[in-house]
Parts: C-alpha cells; sequence; structure tokens
C-alpha cells in the first residue's frame, strides 16, 4: 500500500481502555480469552479476564484519536503539533499504527468517496 493510501485510512479501536488518573496516559485493556469455552474454564483461575497495557504520551493520543472519525493522516498532523520535537515521529507513528492493527488492537476502514457516482447494474 502507498503512503498516500495509508493516511487516508481511518483506524478504529477494538478494545476498552482507561485513562490513568496519575499520568493521564491510556491503559488499553486487552481481553485474556477471546472464545467463550476458553472465558468459561480460565475465569475461575485468573483475576483479570484483560491485560492492561499502558501507552507512553504519543502512544495515548494517537489511541484517543483512533474513534472512526479521524484519517491517519489527520492523527499524525495532530501528533506533529503536540510534538514539534519529537525526532522521527513520522516512522514512530507509522509503525505504531501498523503493529496496532497487526495486533488487533485497532482495524481500518477506507473513506468512502461520496461524490462518485455508484456501479451501473
Amino acid at each position: 500500500m502507498e503512503e498516500k493510501d495509508f493516511f487516508q485510512l481511518i483506524p478504529v479501536r477494538q478494545f476498552d481502555w482507561q485513562i490513568e488518573e496519575n499520568s493521564q496516559r491510556v491503559i488499553v485493556l486487552r481481553p485474556k480469552y477471546i472464545s467463550k469455552w476458553a472465558k468459561k474454564i480460565m475465569k475461575p483461575f485468573s483475576r483479570e479476564s484483560y491485560f492492561k497495557i499502558k501507552l507512553d504520551a504519543i502512544g495515548s493520543q494517537v489511541w484517543q484519536a483512533c474513534d472512526g472519525q479521524n484519517t491517519v493522516e489527520q492523527i499524525f498532523n495532530q501528533l506533529k503539533q503536540a510534538f514539534p520535537d519529537e525526532s522521527n515521529l513520522k516512522e514512530r507513528f507509522t509503525l505504531f499504527l501498523k503493529q496496532l492493527s497487526r495486533e488487533k488492537f485497532i482495524i481500518f476502514l477506507q473513506k468512502v468517496d461520496e461524490t462518485s457516482n455508484p456501479p451501473e447494474e
């Protein structure tokens, strides 16, 4: 996929999350067990039914912006304003989003061009 196409995608979070009070950073709550069978079997042996993944300041801002409304480009522009002195921001941002997608923390939606005509039957 070309970079310009990637930057037009819309990332959407797939897991619950919360804000840590002290640091104001995001904690993603990733379920430990996906299948109902595994949940039923393992619940008595496990206190928590999810993993808590704490994100840094940049990751927290990216996560909050992955709301299904912003494109990758819009999120990156927000980051550039919030972290103007961060080196390698574009590479770090792109790798982070790709990792989130690979691990199924987010999915990407494609923006629909509403100006184009529907295909004829």
